[in-house]
């Protein structure tokens, strides 16, 4: 039996041995597959960021192209509703979307 191969010094060491490297071997594979996971979730992240910006660019094209210059307009609250995020508009901004809203757009 096992126990009785433990008796020997020589069997000790190698049954030590033999485990070690197959705990390091679990820490190796284990570690292996955090990686690998923590690569698809910023795969799958960096890709949904990039479907909205995509998104957002679009709704601000549509956006300044129906703007109407001529009906008043809380630009700040707009632009931020459509990209998501609180902007300030400086009074030169503002003015350029009240002269010419496509000027704006991005090449």
């Amino acid at each position: 039996m096992v126990i009785d191969k433990l008796a020997d010094e020589d069997s000790k060491e190698g049954l030590l041995a033999a485990v070690l490297k197959g705990a390091e071997r679990a820490v190796t594979l284990e570690n292996e597959h955090v990686q690998q996971g923590a690569n698809t979730l910023f795969n799958h992240f960096e890709q949904s960021l990039k479907n909205q910006m995509a998104e957002r660019e679009e709704m601000l094209d549509a956006y300044l192209d129906s703007l109407d210059p001529s009906e008043p307009h809380d630009y700040q609250q707009e632009l931020g509703s459509i990209i998501g995020n609180s902007i300030r508009l400086g009074a030169r901004e503002t003015q350029m979307l009240e002269n010419n809203p496509q000027a704006n757009e991005a090449p």
